[in-house]
């Protein structure tokens, strides 16, 4: 039976984009924007603070904070312990691409967790939250591109760029011609999403380097706070349209293996 022949309407296949909750009206206490905070409160809560003496010593231990061990030689950075439960296991799964994806969003989300959990550290851990949730959509979007295209029974392949703009255009078309019924207003709002990762860092640097190749700042100068409770929440709206054009296209994957 030619894979053509199946019914995109199929009883079997999962319900696609299917909005499962209601926006809240009310503002989040955690919207409202936070004073800055002064240098000696940026610790992140957790180290202890050095105190310089005024007058310099011949110790210069006295400028240097001890509380963290320095490197010896022999050190091992990459191996296994006793503490098997302390073990990420590695090169196992047919599926790297799985592991990757899920693996960056959920860094994403631990780190957004421990500053709800604990009102520290959201000045630091700001820079790689944004970054692994961009690096978990670049990886999502190219996944779903090449599921795609060897569906059609094309070459598995995607665009070897950064731009989420392109990665998601080529997406949203490979996606309609699987799914032609999707609302339009679900697509738009994705559309948005995309485009305020795209302004605010078009090619995945802004929040790994604080200056671009031209020395300039790699944040604009007018942004001032991101709400990272905020951030999460509208990530987790994206990631479960994603998520569900995956597991859609995978049924299709399976439904043309077993044939």
């Amino acid at each position: 039976m030619p894979f053509k022949t199946l019914s995109p309407h199929s009883s079997r296949k999962p319900r696609l984009w299917r909005r499962q909750h209601k926006r809240s009206e009310q503002p989040h206490p955690g919207d409202v924007a936070r004073a800055p905070r002064p240098m000696h409160a940026l610790d992140g809560g957790g180290a202890s603070h050095v105190k310089v003496n005024q007058q310099m010593s011949d110790d210069n231990s006295n400028l240097i904070p001890n509380e963290n061990p320095w490197p010896e030689k022999g050190d091992q950075l990459f191996q296994s312990g006793d503490d098997w439960w302390h073990n990420a296991c590695l090169n196992y799964s047919s599926d790297d691409w799985e592991l990757y994806i899920g693996g960056y969003k959920r860094a994403g989300d631990v780190l957004v967790d421990h500053i709800k959990e604990t009102h520290t550290d959201q000045d630091f851990l700001v820079f790689p939250i944004v970054f692994v949730y961009r690096q978990y959509l670049e990886l999502r979007l190219k996944k779903l591109i090449s599921d795609c295209k060897r569906l059609f029974g094309g070459q598995p392949d995607f665009p070897r760029v950064h731009d989420l703009s392109k990665l998601w255009a080529d997406c949203r078309r490979l996606l309609g011609k699987l799914e032609p019924k999707v609302e339009q207003k679900d697509l738009e709002a994705v559309d948005e999403g995309i485009q305020q990762f795209c302004e605010l860092d078009p090619s995945s640097q802004s929040f790994r380097y604080p200056i671009n190749k031209k020395g300039d700042k790699s944040l604009p100068s007018d942004l001032r706070y991101i709400n990272v409770r905020n951030l999460s929440d509208v990530m987790k709206k994206l990631s479960g349209f994603f998520e569900a054009g995956e597991m859609m296209v995978s049924v299709y994957l399976d439904y043309k293996h077993d044939m």
